[in-house]
């Protein structure tokens, strides 16, 4: 087994990635979310979508495993995977016809777009960038106006083939060669199934702030907010970073109650008991951390969601939980895949493979395995020398596969 995760250093730029060593994974059975849709995504309501109404058929999938969905086929949390349930995201219903009366009092929606920069207006300017990245189906902006600034939030409904490569796209054109957030360009860039939401409001706006923790609460939205995070957790970060682990590990627990409700803690001391080959420790903390981002406490990125789900596979796999693990990694890999984390789908399959094969499943092995190596022809000396798919060696399928 080959185990590789994302770097700790995402835990300071949502974008990082890079190898570790072996994981498995089999996830809580979460509750399946309602993903937001294009016509429900908005901070505040509206009277009607009239700049652009997105017709039934636009409704995003509600199989993807990422921003605000939950669903993960045959995890498990104590037990056999339940039944999916809907639940609401938010007190209000998609059609409410209140027109900014959720807003803060004496705040107020305007009709003009009051983005910080000019690259989120270029987005709505009709043809400017066609021919450069796939056109979103349909488009729509709100204004907010109150004490302490004005911006603008864009919703952007694409295709699920086009949402990847629109994201890496908008990163560029957001924030030029940093990608990443700066005082000249704030933006905030999240991804919400289908939807792609800009958030463009003055860096340390209190109304950008009220507009990101709406988007959390709300929807689930996973925003980046990394400096508060620092901030409350910046020891346990830095302990992950140099690799001092119990120092990290005597800090949360010196707070815990402190930290009960951070879904953030909670991926740190699963990251922080897997340095230490505590798969028990990790694997729990891992399910607390997802159930976390899935009810109250949504996680800072996508990625590190992807780091809690392959968190879980790697101790399950080292408890020799090898059906919960291969399960769990290839929900894992599917994430991956939305994700656009080519490198780490193979991994994810590969670790898969190893799982089922060990858990006495070779039929699903050798298919896990035949996409990993689609991905990654390099990997197969290594599957040609792994112990734990030895069972699968004299399979004439493996010998195929492996050549």
């Amino acid at each position: 087994m080959l185990r590789i995760a994302l770097s700790t250093a995402i835990l300071f730029s949502s974008a990082a990635s890079a190898q570790r060593s072996p994981r498995a994974s089999a996830l809580p059975p979460p509750l399946e979310r309602e993903i937001p849709t294009f016509e429900s995504l908005h901070v505040a309501a509206t009277e009607s979508l009239s700049r652009n109404p997105a017709p039934a058929e636009s409704q995003p999938d509600a199989t993807w495993l990422g921003a605000a969905t939950t669903r993960i086929n045959g995890g498990i949390l104590g037990g056999a995977a339940t039944t999916p349930r809907r639940i609401r995201l938010s007190s209000q219903a998609a059609g409410d016809s209140c027109s900014g009366s959720d807003l803060p009092k004496d705040w107020k929606l305007e009709d003009g777009l009051a983005c910080v920069s000019r690259q989120p207006a270029m987005l709505l300017e009709k043809d400017l960038l066609d021919g450069v990245v796939q056109a979103p189906k349909h488009k729509d902006f709100q204004t907010i106006a109150g004490a302490g600034g004005r911006g603008s939030i864009l919703y952007l409904d694409y295709a699920s083939a086009g949402t990847a490569d629109a994201t890496e796209f908008l990163q560029g054109l957001l924030w030029g060669e940093d990608l990443q957030p700066s005082t000249a360009h704030p933006e905030i860039l999240v991804r919400a199934g289908k939807v792609l939401v800009i958030v463009s409001f003055p860096a340390d706006s209190p109304v950008g702030d009220w507009v990101c923790t709406r988007l959390r609460q709300r929807f689930g939205l996973r925003i980046p907010r990394f400096e508060e995070l620092s901030a409350q957790l910046g020891p346990a970060m830095e302990a992950c970073l140099t690799q001092d682990v119990e120092a990290g590990l005597k800090f949360l627990r010196a707070h815990a109650s402190e930290f009960e409700g951070s879904s953030f803690a909670a991926h740190l001391e699963g990251e922080l008991c897997a340095k230490k080959k505590d798969w028990t420790g990790s694997g729990r903390a891992y399910r607390r951390a997802f159930e976390l981002d899935r009810t109250t406490d949504p996680l800072p990125a996508d990625p590190i969601a992807l780091e809690c789900v392959s968190g879980l596979g790697d101790a399950l796999f080292f408890q020799q939980r090898f059906q919960d693990a291969a399960l769990t990694l290839r929900d894992a890999a599917r994430l991956a895949a939305d994700l656009s984390l080519e490198e780490k789908q193979a991994s994810l399959l590969y670790n898969c493979a190893c799982s089922f094969s060990r858990g006495g499943k070779s039929d699903e092995a050798l298919a896990a395995l035949e996409e990993s190596l689609v991905l990654d022809p390099a990997r197969k000396a290594a599957a040609r020398r792994d112990a734990d798919l030895a069972a699968l060696r004299e399979r004439p399928e493996f010998k195929k596969l492996v050549q």
